[in-house]
């Protein structure tokens, strides 16, 4: 009798190390989205197999199903928001506004904002789900003594927030003068009202008055990759998990050998938002092994009341898959890839800007070398009542990149604060220039600038829009002047900007392939400690032949500050759970 009770606690307890999961656990994924790995959810439903005396009879073939309910949210946004931006504030101001920080402000004038744009985005993040599962474990000693299978199919439906809250300082009234970002002048109401559109790559139409996408002057790619959305939300299946294993049952022991794998069944990567919404770990085929045991410290009553320390491990790998990154250009600084490309071509500008981020999301194929999952907990029985207390760990190694694609390299340059035209004396007809800027940042144009008015450059007095600042400038023959006759007046009418010669790039230096940052979009190592609670009853007569129960818990996972070597992410869960046993 003894000997079939503590077998089928076994089951119950292997159970819970491989199947129940009833938490999802956050951490972080390149290009600021974090991912969902179904781990460690630190909860059993012990008195199931506990009270399993069988009518003086054992079984060869046993069967447990368990239907849970499940929700979690992450805490410490903050820590989120540094992942993502390196701090939870935003000012994007104009390249116009005076004192403007060149260190910090992000430059308005590449997200279609004029030039005396001032704001303030602030961010608290925050990731959400709610989980229905359904899972499945079965003994068949009747084929080998000790062997047995199961399975943990989730549906979900999670929520992930930006929380993105924009104070407007001033929302400008500058106009683009013609060449900065086309040919012709482009007003205020043609530009995005505020940063939280022009970031989810949307405007205001000027003539219907409804959302559109952003498109102004030479930049008619509207963002599509890396969209600011504030809110996305995702429902259907996580990834599936098939297990099987084999087990040695002692009077007051177990010691067991497991095999597991998840089906690449839940959504992969896109990169078109910045903060994706995940159900599994990507399209990854995940497979691992480890152990289970037990010892009791004391048991009365057969079993009815106990006291035991359970101990579960598994280690797994995380095989290469693909999905899209959205990558960054070396050395020039954090979340680069939103500046603005020129394409150019053998005979100069072609009249085309783009979001550097869509030609820089590409497919690239990552895996992780190992992901540990070892829980550690105090089981006591009291009767039909079962409590357990314990401690999970949850840890995986940094990302590695196995394959990307390749950047069209050769085909475009940064633009920074260029102008792009210049405009000949006489017709003020536009004509393109090649002036490029490789040493530009998304916080400002390439050094000493391009657009401030009245700028001193060694011992010559310069005005705005010259092109000085280009790569290798020199005069454009014939002559061109920098602005159009009615932007010099209307740029300022009470002490109009004097019209000069335009600089173009001599020598233009092209974005190549070999600078863009493939490794700097893959993410840091993942480590988290999780702490839980979980009660649970058995309902039924000790002779049945069903034995339902019904539990709940409670954990909390704290993962740290560090956002530069610990992607994982804080996060409390609550469950609810009921079982059947047959």
């Amino acid at each position: 009798m003894k000997q079939v009770c503590q077998k089928q606690l076994f089951f119950l307890i292997l159970y819970f190390f491989l199947g129940v999961c009833l938490y999802s656990s956050f951490s972080y994924a390149p290009d600021g989205r974090p991912s969902l790995s179904t781990y460690g959810s630190g909860l059993s439903q012990g008195p199931i197999l506990r009270h399993l005396h069988l009518a003086e009879r054992e079984r060869k073939t046993s069967m447990t199903l368990v239907f849970a309910a499940q929700y979690g949210r992450t805490f410490k946004s903050e820590k989120i928001a540094h992942l993502l931006f390196r701090t939870a504030w935003l000012p994007i101001t104009g390249s116009a506004v005076p004192d403007r920080d060149n260190k910090h402000d992000l430059l308005a004038d590449y997200f279609g904002l004029p030039r005396d744009f001032k704001s303030i985005m602030h961010f608290r993040p925050v990731i959400s789900e709610f989980n229905l599962s359904i899972d499945g474990l079965m003994g068949v000693d009747a084929l080998v003594e000790g062997l047995f299978w199961g399975f943990h199919v989730p549906i979900k439906s999670t929520k992930w927030e930006l929380n993105m809250h924009e104070q407007v300082i001033d929302a400008g009234t500058a106009f683009h003068p013609a060449g900065y970002m086309g040919p012709e002048r482009i007003e205020r109401p043609a530009l995005a009202p505020n940063a939280s559109m022009a970031l989810h790559g949307q405007m205001i139409s000027p003539l219907s008055g409804q959302v559109v996408p952003l498109r102004y002057g030479d930049m008619q790619d509207p963002l599509s990759f890396g969209v600011f959305e504030n809110r996305s939300e995702k429902v259907g299946f996580g990834d599936i998990r098939l297990m099987s294993g084999w087990k040695k049952q002692y009077d007051w022991s177990h010691a067991g050998l497991l095999s597991v794998v998840f089906l690449p069944t839940s959504n992969r990567r896109t990169g078109e938002l910045y903060l994706q919404p995940l159900l599994g770990n990507g399209k990854h085929w995940e497979m691992g092994g480890g152990f289970t045991g037990h010892v009791d410290l004391f048991k009365q009553h057969e079993g009815a009341r106990s006291l035991g320390i359970y101990v579960d491990a598994l280690f797994t790998h995380i095989f290469p898959a693909w999905e899209k990154r959205c990558f960054n250009l070396s050395h020039l600084g954090l979340a680069n890839r939103y500046m603005l490309l020129e394409e150019l071509s053998s005979i100069g500008y072609q009249g085309r800007l783009s979001p550097l981020v869509n030609k820089m999301s590409l497919a690239a194929r990552i895996d992780v070398v190992i992901r540990a999952d070892i829980t550690a907990k105090f089981v006591y029985v009291h009767d039909a009542i079962n409590v357990e207390v314990g401690y999970n760990f949850l840890a995986n190694t940094h990302e590695r990149l196995k394959g990307h694609g390749t950047f069209d390299g050769g085909r475009y340059a940064l633009k920074g604060d260029a102008q792009v035209y210049g405009f000949h004396h006489y017709t003020d007809s536009p004509q393109a220039v090649t002036a490029t800027q490789h040493l530009s940042y998304l916080n400002r144009g390439q050094i000493p600038g391009n657009t401030t008015y009245q700028q001193i450059y060694g011992p010559f007095l310069r005005t705005a829009f010259e092109n000085i600042n280009a790569d290798a400038p020199i005069a454009v023959v014939p002559d061109l002047y920098q602005v159009n006759s009615a932007d010099s007046v209307a740029l300022d009418p009470l002490d109009p900007l004097p019209q000069a010669p335009i600089y173009e790039s001599v020598n233009p230096i092209l974005v190549q392939d070999a600078d863009v940052d493939y490794e700097g979009a893959l993410f840091p190592k993942s480590l988290s400690h999780r702490f839980f609670v979980h009660v649970s009853k058995l309902f039924s007569a000790e002779d049945a032949l069903v034995k339902p129960s019904l539990g709940f818990g409670f954990l909390v996972e704290t993962a740290g500050t560090s956002y530069a070597t610990n992607s994982a992410i804080s996060k409390w869960g609550l469950a609810i759970n009921g079982s059947l046993y047959w």
